[in-house]
């Protein structure tokens, strides 16, 4: 889904408020992922996705679903509290061995659902 008032209107990019991945081939969302500051959902089904970017929270303020599912992510960014207005957090059969300690400042969370990890703490 398009957002209908882009940042740039006449430079060609793409600034999605959803973004859904399946089979993800890389370690690391490109570069470019930082720009989309209209996203609502990142949806990432399989695939070698081993790490989020630190910059989750200052990128991507809007962010309210995230879905991680059999990947290969092991740990999620301290700044994964930051993001005030996440509501539902699922990474599922992953390999992820810790929550951050800042998952705690997720006030408006919802739905946190963190089966079939490594998780430790």
């Amino acid at each position: 889904m398009k957002v209908p008032f882009c940042q740039h209107p006449f430079v060609a990019t793409c600034d999605c408020a959803v973004v859904r991945l399946l089979n993800y081939s890389k370690p690391r969302f490109p570069d470019s992922f930082d720009s989309l500051s209209s996203l609502l959902k990142l949806e990432v089904y399989r695939g070698n996705l081993e790490h989020l970017p630190h910059t989750m929270a200052d990128n991507h303020r809007k962010l309210v679903v995230m879905q991680v599912v059999k990947t290969e992510l092991q740990k999620m960014p301290e700044s994964i509290g930051d993001l005030s207005g996440l509501l539902s957090l699922t990474v599922t059969g992953s390999k992820l061995m810790k929550l951050p300690n800042s998952v705690a400042n997720l006030e408006h969370l919802v739905t946190l659902i963190v089966s079939n990890n490594r998780l430790e703490e």
